[in-house]
């Protein structure tokens, strides 16, 4: 089974995954036959939701746990969501 990992820019408006979001997530792992990870870019919870507030600043504050929760998954793929995951 492939590992693929998503990489969101922030926790959505509830400061989490909403439930919605989580079913999303599922259902793209199961058609794609898959191990899905979510890894957030930006774990702060004053930007959840708030994604347009990022500042570049944050992200490079951000990014060496991130790559590390990434790399710890050994993906065979990454998706990037957002502005603040692409940046």
């Amino acid at each position: 089974m492939k590992n693929i990992v998503f990489l969101l820019g922030t926790f959505d408006g509830t400061g989490g995954f909403s439930e919605e979001n989580v079913d999303l997530l599922m259902e793209l792992a199961k058609t794609a036959q898959a191990n899905v990870t979510p890894v957030v870019a930006v774990k702060e919870k004053r930007f959840a939701g708030k994604e347009k507030d990022v500042k570049l600043t944050d992200v490079r504050r951000e990014r060496e746990r991130a790559v590390k929760e990434i790399n710890a998954c050994n993906p065979d793929a990454v998706f990037c969501f957002g502005r603040t995951a692409t940046s």
